[in-house]
């Protein structure tokens, strides 16, 4: 699932960089190497790193929450 369109970010990715210890949204987007275009994916990437602190080992990215408001936006 695509975290941020703009950007080609998807939710393995971000995982990958949750795992490597970027856990803010500044500090991902740093990590990626982008800034915030249209910051639709701002809500979806604190959702799962919200998910991920909670989950630990077991994480397993897919807040459809996130899909859902995407699709709303046009996505």
């Amino acid at each position: 699932m695509y975290v941020c369109i703009c950007n080609a970010v998807n939710d393995r990715q971000l995982k990958q960089a949750l795992d490597e210890g970027v856990v803010s949204i500044r500090a991902l987007r740093r990590h990626f190497g982008f800034e915030s275009c249209c910051g639709k994916c701002t809500s979806c990437m604190r959702s799962l790193i919200n998910e991920y602190r909670k989950a630990g080992d077991h994480f397993t990215p897919g807040d459809p929450s996130c899909k859902a408001k995407r699709m709303s936006y046009g996505c």
